[in-house]
């Protein structure tokens, strides 16, 4: 992480293991929808927003919010 300089975004508490990630501003955490075998932002890392062709149809996370996009 340190040649990336992403030490600032990803930590991991070393008395409980828990890793917190905070994604940049203007940037996106992509996530597969096979979370165990997913080629996604846990292995390519955060994606820029103006690299993302296409708009999303379908809010899963907050639950609270979990639906179809309101437009």
């Amino acid at each position: 992480m340190e040649p990336l300089g992403l030490e600032k975004y990803i930590t991991q508490d070393p008395s409980t293991g828990v890793v917190r990630v905070t994604v940049p501003e203007g940037f996106q955490f992509m996530m597969g929808d096979n979370s165990a075998n997913s080629f996604d932002s846990r292995y390519f890392g955060f994606v820029p927003e103006e690299a993302i062709i296409g708009s999303p149809m379908l809010t899963i996370w907050p639950f609270s919010d979990f639906g179809p996009l309101k437009k």
